[in-house]
């Protein structure tokens, strides 16, 4: 309900700074609360000693209500300021009346120029503390003793900010069950016929209709009050007479409701639409159909015994807006079936325009090619749709927001961003800290959007699981030689000349390979060929490289400086590895060249050592850039015995007695002695297109590898996020290995105090749900109800949040009904 915060300019002295301060409308917003809670204060010690007619009690109660009506006064008009400023339309009457700011403003008019009632003071008393304490936290103390930027908040600042995040939704719940009581006491004095007491009954309960409506505590109270009624009502000792009377005010308290519905009257009228619901998410289509004012159309779902899926459509859909909504469940090819029977059912029945509400689209994930047999499953998803007969499509945040080139009709991909935001906004205390994190560089732009949309820092987890042994199996059964001559020959620079002869003869020395007997180097090959295959050997091969003149070692690893005009410029003899007395040459031994993707060579200088140069610039990077080791899904220490060793025996198993015969050698292949990359070569086996890799990475993959305790995965957490809280965003929470990962990496390694969990869908595959609840890194999971959560998940679940989307499409399907623009859909508001 607060005024967005604005900071003043920065002052010299504090009677300056404070001067700046009174000077904004923001401060005039804190002064209302100021005199509203002194001036409570003030006949509370009247009404306690019984002189609430007196005249001091009396000017403090009207005084409070000319408060609360100013403090409410300058939010609307901050409002209007903002939609006038950005020239946006004020809207019709209706829908500035379901303004909830508008409403106590209302109220507060109300109560000022009516007969005292004291228990209306309440429910603004407890909303005026929560504002005075987040002024004082983020606006007045930051003025009266300025922090430098990034420094440690004040004592007195933290115990504020932990008081709002501890008492807020207690304070809520208060807030309305004083809405509810109060109405009762309204209820009392219409019955007594108290003067002007059914005109206040009739304004009074409009306005709690309305924060029925609109708030979730009002809601969960309600459901409180009804569930304690039904109780006493059931008692085997309650008079039949109470339970008649409470069955009668429950019929006539559903009359009410839906009298003073503010959403059906600021929904207009909603003629010639037709709403249908599949089976997938039934509670939603209530929702939504209630903030229209519809009542779901009959269709008749049903499954043969075969399992076909079976629709007739019950209603008539002639020349009717039908809106189908069927989003993804468990069963996700009984919905999609469904779905497409349906808009079939009802293109055939002559419906003006037929429109999928998909809050998840299914096969949402499956929407690129990652091999060269693979299919694009939601372009076909989106070909049957239009097959079927559908002319338009609603949906929350698609997997990847290109799929809206896959339909053939218009698209309106809605985005969950806003209400996080608002939730953010409301639960968090000191949320303009809060740094935004991507689990994966995948999710970047969806983290950069809200970072941008709240000015807020954003970070970056990654991991790097495919390093592991990946250079080691794709070198097995190849050498890496030195490049011979054009017509095949060794190159006698590098392999017979001396050292003086390789470093200062500009001819080059050939041998004929004729002369060369195989069946001489038989013996010793053999037993250096079982040597090339130790891990040992390769590293002292390593060593042995480095003895080699620097135009040699620039050729082992580029290769020849010339294009070479062979196919066998690039093939080696066996025998260059070995001296004509069958003695192993380990100086003329090339250098393992390693080019795994993502792994940057450090620079270095003439002489081998890295390069110091910009090392004072590279500091100040190197401070927010965290990374830690990841085995089994979990942050393990340094010191932590890595499965790697036991993955290189398998790779490479140790020969019996340290050697082999050369009789149990076969013949080398040809095709095999030649330089691999380790970047061309992958065990799975499995290329995605353009022959990388990189082209068939998924989360999938990614969970599969941080949940293998056979690799040990590097997870870097890019971004400053210590002392404060991070929330990490992504559109689809289904396993639960990468939260996990990304939650204790900000926590264990970054230094984060609270971690939140928050993304559009939630799948919660297998035991997803719990392993994440049971997560102590992780404070709280919150989702919205696009996606169903079975009942049974949440049994025992805590710290689950689920965040309503019915009244966002609700009011696209509206807006879509009436041809109005969705694009305020799409922005933040408080």
């Amino acid at each position: 309900m607060a005024p967005p915060a604005a900071q003043p300019g920065q002052a010299t002295t504090l009677q300056q700074r404070l001067l700046a301060l009174a000077q904004t409308l923001q401060f005039a917003w804190f002064v209302g609360h100021v005199t509203l809670l002194l001036t409570t204060l003030r006949y509370s010690i009247s009404y306690l000693t019984l002189n609430y007619y007196s005249r001091w009690a009396q000017f403090s109660y009207r005084t409070a209500f000319v408060a609360a009506a100013a403090t409410y006064g300058i939010v609307v008009f901050k409002g209007y300021r903002a939609r006038a400023k950005s020239g946006k339309g004020q809207g019709s009457p209706l829908a500035l009346v379901g303004d909830e700011n508008v409403q106590y403003l209302a109220m507060a008019l109300v109560w000022l120029f009516s007969r005292q009632m004291p228990l209306a003071l309440l429910p603004f008393t407890v909303y005026s503390i929560f504002h005075v304490a987040t002024y004082t936290r983020g606006i007045l103390l930051p003025a009266v003793q300025p922090t430098a930027t990034g420094a440690k908040p004040s004592g007195l600042s933290d115990t504020i900010g932990r008081f709002v995040k501890d008492y807020y939704d207690a304070s809520m719940s208060l807030v309305a069950g004083l809405e509810i009581a109060l109405w009762f006491r309204i209820l009392g004095s219409a019955i007594l016929f108290t003067k002007g007491s059914w005109i206040l009954l009739v304004i009074y309960t409009v306005f709690l209709r309305s924060r029925i409506a609109q708030s979730t505590f009002v809601q969960g109270m309600i459901r409180q009050v009804a569930a304690r009624g039904d109780g006493f009502a059931n008692r085997q000792d309650s008079p039949p007479a109470a339970r008649n009377a409470w069955g009668t005010f429950k019929n006539i308290a559903q009359q009410a409701h839906n009298a003073t519905d503010i959403n059906r009257l600021t929904a207009f009228n909603m003629r010639q639409t037709c709403i249908f619901s599949g089976s997938s998410h039934p509670e939603l289509v209530e929702g939504i159909c209630e903030r229209l004012g519809q009542k779901p159309a009959i269709a008749d779902l049903k499954k043969f015994s075969n399992g076909e899926t079976s629709v007739e459509i019950k209603t008539s859909v002639r020349d009717q807006d039908v809106f189908i909504v069927q989003s993804g469940s468990a069963k996700i090819n009984d919905n999609v079936m469904e779905l497409l029977i349906m808009i079939n059912a009802c293109k055939g029945g002559s419906a003006r325009s037929i429109t999928a509400v998909v809050p998840y689209f299914p096969y949402s994930r499956q929407s690129k090619k990652k091999s060269h047999r693979g299919a694009i499953t939601a372009r076909m998803l989106a070909n049957l749709m239009n097959v079927a007969g559908v002319n338009h499509v609603i949906t929350m945040d698609l997997h990847a927001s290109q799929m809206q080139g896959f339909f053939k009709c218009p698209v309106d991909n809605l985005v969950a961003e806003p209400l996080l935001a608002k939730w953010l906004k409301r639960n968090v205390a000191d949320w303009q800290e809060t740094v935004v994190v991507s689990k994966n560089p995948g999710g970047t732009r969806r983290v950069t959007s809200m970072a941008d949309a709240l000015n807020l820092s954003f970070g970056i987890v990654t991991t790097d699981w495919r390093r592991p042994h990946t250079g080691l199996n794709s070198m097995m059964n190849s050498v890496i030689l030195e490049s011979n001559g054009v017509d095949g020959s060794v190159d006698g620079r590098a392999t017979y000349g001396t050292q003086d002869d390789r470093t200062t003869s500009p001819e080059p020395r050939h041998s004929h390979s004729s002369d060369h007997d195989f069946a001489h180097h038989s013996t010793s090959h053999s037993s250096t060929h079982s040597q090339q295959h130790s891990p040992m050997h390769w590293s002292n091969r390593s060593r042995a490289g480095s003895n080699l003149a620097p135009g040699t070692r620039n050729r082992l690893v580029n290769g020849s400086t010339d294009p070479p005009s062979s196919p066998l410029a690039r093939s080696t003899r066996i025998d260059s590895l070995d001296s004509t007395d069958g003695s192993a040459r380990p100086e003329f031994s090339l250098r393992r060249i390693s080019t795994v993707p993502g792994v940057a060579t450090p620079r270095k200088d003439e002489d081998g050592y890295e390069d110091p140069a910009g090392s004072e610039d590279e500091d100040e990077l190197a401070r927010d850039v965290v990374t830690g080791r990841l085995i089994h899904g979990h942050i393990v220490d340094d010191d932590a015995t890595s499965p790697s060793a036991s993955t290189t025996s398998e790779i490479y198993p140790r020969p019996t007695n340290g050697h082999r015969h050369s009789s149990e050698d076969d013949p080398p292949d040809t095709m095999t002695q030649s330089f691999m990359s380790t970047a061309s070569h992958r065990t799975n086996g499995v290329n995605g297109l353009g022959g990388t890799g990189d082209a068939t990475a998924s989360d999938e993959e990614e969970e599969d590898a941080i949940q293998n305790p056979e690799i040990e995965t590097t997870i870097t957490l890019v971004g400053n996020v210590r002392g404060r809280p991070v929330l990490i965003i992504d559109d689809i929470i289904d396993k639960a290995g990468s939260w996990i990962a990304a939650a204790e990496t900000v926590r264990k390694r970054g230094g984060a105090t609270k971690v939140y969990c928050m993304a559009t869908h939630g799948l919660f595959g297998g035991d997803s749900l719990r392993e994440l609840d049971e997560c102590d890194e992780i404070d709280a999971i919150v989702v919205t109800n696009a996606f169903p959560i079975p009942a049974e998940k949440k049994i025992g679940v805590k710290k689950l949040i689920e965040i309503d989307v019915s009244g966002l499409l609700a009011e696209a399907i509206r807006r879509n009904h009436h041809g109005e623009s969705i694009s305020q859909l799409y922005q933040h508001y408080d």
